[in-house]
């Protein structure tokens, strides 16, 4: 629940030179809208992986982004969130391979 400048100063600790990033919430046009059609994710993250280019991020949190998506040539994203209607997981697991 932190506004946007406290954000990038979180995601300026993102460190150089990773290959997989693993967050809770989707970066600003990916995963990220909700059922009422609005981008809820920061655009501070998605500034970020640009900048540190990891081959692979998954985040979860908003259950309608749930996908895959190409941010830039490179990286991968996936919202693996599940959902849940009654209790029980609208959207199977997502298993991916790394190689």
């Amino acid at each position: 629940n932190l506004d946007e400048p406290q954000l990038r100063e979180r995601w300026a600790n993102i460190p150089e030179g990773i290959d997989v990033l693993l967050l809770h919430g989707p970066p600003h046009g990916f995963g990220d809208r909700t059922a009422a059609g609005i981008h809820v994710g920061s655009p501070g993250l998605l500034e970020r992986i640009l900048e540190v280019r990891p081959r692979l991020v998954i985040a979860g949190h908003i259950h309608e982004g749930h996908g895959h998506a190409t941010i830039a040539e490179g990286i991968e994203f996936y919202n693996v969130s599940q959902g849940l209607k009654s209790g029980i997981p609208v959207h199977s697991p997502t298993v991916l391979s790394l190689r």
